[in-house]
């Protein structure tokens, strides 16, 4: 995740902070409350952080970018239950390997396909819990229409394999989740699945921002991606409202860590 550390400011800056409801329902299906020790995987600059950490006992960061570690450092000074760690998740060894969650929020899609689970499983104490949070942009009746707009600006201005959105796109009910893959790992049981639709409006300036966050579109070449936010620029400012509504869901999964 080293593309996010080179641009933390704009990414603590331009992502989003997720729903409290969300954290509201992983205390819920993971039973965690005061008591409990959270492993959090990839905190970045702490979006997700400091909404977990008021729910449980203490909150052990493992963060691999120095500065969004540093950055996390920063907003989370007044959670004094939240311990920061620069390192990669799956070189980690804990002290102590006994959590009571193992928590990743929008980062595991990005962890080693053939140790995370089982090193989830060994940080985590008898009848943990693995608990993985997904989230992307969601379309469902009535969505902006500015994102069927722009698809031609892509279409202009992108190779095929840079195009962010497949369109269309999948209803947010049809969206699949990673319960199969939890299930298939071997280490897991028993998954639980929660969706939660949100949104947040964007004026024109914070919605480029938020592309500038994203690894496909980081991934471009610079005058490219220039050419595309002109183009998008355009199309929003024919746009009789002056906000841009985006659509996320957010996919908890929460599983218990099955005795081996």
């Amino acid at each position: 995740m080293s593309v996010f550390d080179s641009i933390s400011d704009l990414y603590d800056r331009s992502r989003p902070h997720y729903p409290s409801t969300i954290f509201d329902d992983l205390a819920e299906m993971a039973g965690l409350g005061p008591s409990s020790r959270v492993l959090e995987i990839g905190c970045g600059t702490g979006q997700a952080t400091v909404d977990l950490a008021p729910r449980v006992g203490s909150v052990l960061c493992v963060e691999a970018g120095t500065n969004l570690a540093k950055r996390a450092a920063y907003n989370l000074a007044g959670c004094a239950n939240v311990q920061i760690v620069s390192s990669r998740f799956e070189s980690y060894v804990p002290e102590e390997s006994s959590f009571d969650a193992v928590f990743a929020a929008t980062c595991w899609h990005w962890l080693d396909p053939a140790s995370r689970y089982r090193h989830a499983y060994e940080c985590l104490e008898r009848a943990g819990k693995l608990c993985i949070l997904t989230n992307g942009h969601a379309f469902p009746d009535g969505f902006d229409p500015f994102f069927r707009e722009i698809q031609t600006c892509y279409e202009a201005t992108c190779d095929s394999d840079e195009r962010r959105f497949l369109w269309p796109p999948l209803r947010p009910d049809a969206t699949p989740d990673v319960s199969p893959e939890i299930q298939a790992s071997g280490f897991f049981r028993n998954v639980q699945v929660r969706r939660t639709l949100w949104h947040v409006d964007y004026t024109v300036e914070q919605y480029i921002d938020l592309l500038g966050t994203y690894s496909d579109h980081l991934a471009m070449k610079p005058q490219r991606r220039a050419d595309l936010f002109t183009s998008i620029r355009s199309i929003a400012g024919k746009r009789s409202c002056p906000t841009i509504r985006k659509h996320y869901q957010a996919i908890l999964h929460v599983a218990e860590r099955l005795d081996r």
